[in-house]
């Protein structure tokens, strides 16, 4: 996604588009964890040729937070893994539902992959079963939960979908050193192993700590973005402008 060089101009305004929602969707109330969210699943759409563009404007409230020309519109595909919670619907409570089915039995979906979905609550079921006597419940169901790279779908993890960026790490901070961006020479993505890292919000944004996906939203938002395209502009002809807001308004074509 952010690796082949015909996208490099559009690298920060991808990641943006893709933390802004992930943000989103985790405000107030609500949990959204992706946690499988690598190079593969996340794809830019190019809806429009080399020699077009168009504006698209960030909303908070009622202020442009962030604006910039592009022709990709970010998509993520594959939510076997997802975590989702909000107002009725999580996925712990699909995971009751369909787990309480009598016919799955103590096996279900080990030969065929799913038996991750139940995350936390399937290794505690495990633990009933098979667990070692010389751990605790709660040690021996964190220890199973770190070998798949601390998905766990039925539990709120912030800090699991920077795997998207974890790949061009070096490229993002030399291009923040290159641009004088504040804190730029601290960056610092913090993410335990390629596959995964454990929930953590103890993240500085304006120390360039990121820990999470607030921090790097925040991050690319306050210092990142609208400025590198004011130095990077585009020179293709503008044909509209997409309107994506925060307060749940559906987004908007001009």
């Amino acid at each position: 996604m952010f690796i082949k060089p015909a996208y490099e101009d559009d690298r920060f305004n991808a990641l943006y588009q893709l933390y802004f929602a992930l943000s989103y969707l985790n405000k107030s109330d609500k949990s959204y964890s992706h946690n499988d969210l690598h190079g593969n699943n996340a794809y830019l759409y190019k809806i429009l040729d080399e020699d077009k563009h168009f504006t698209m404007k960030m909303i908070r409230g009622q202020n442009v937070v962030v604006e910039f020309d592009t022709r990709y519109v970010v998509k993520v595909i594959d939510y076997g893994h997802n975590h989702i919670e909000d107002k009725d619907v999580s996925t712990e409570k699909i995971v009751d539902t369909v787990c309480s089915t009598q016919s799955c039995g103590n096996d279900c979906g080990k030969e065929k992959g799913y038996m991750i979905i139940s995350g936390s609550k399937g290794f505690e079921k495990d633990f009933e079963l098979e667990g070692e006597q010389s751990k605790n419940k709660e040690e021996w169901v964190k220890d199973e939960i770190a070998k798949y790279g601390w998905v766990d779908p039925v539990k709120k993890n912030v800090s699991i979908d920077l795997r998207s960026s974890i790949r061009g790490t070096k490229w993002i901070k030399e291009t923040l050193i290159e641009m004088q961006t504040p804190s730029s020479e601290k960056f610092n993505l913090q993410y335990l192993d390629q596959d995964g890292t454990p929930n953590d919000e103890g993240g500085n944004p304006e120390e360039g700590n990121i820990r999470s996906i607030f921090d790097m939203c925040e991050y690319l938002e306050k210092y990142v973005v609208n400025e590198y395209n004011r130095k990077h502009p585009k020179t293709s002809t503008k044909i509209g402008e997409i309107i994506i807001y925060d307060d749940g308004r559906p987004f908007e074509i001009r």
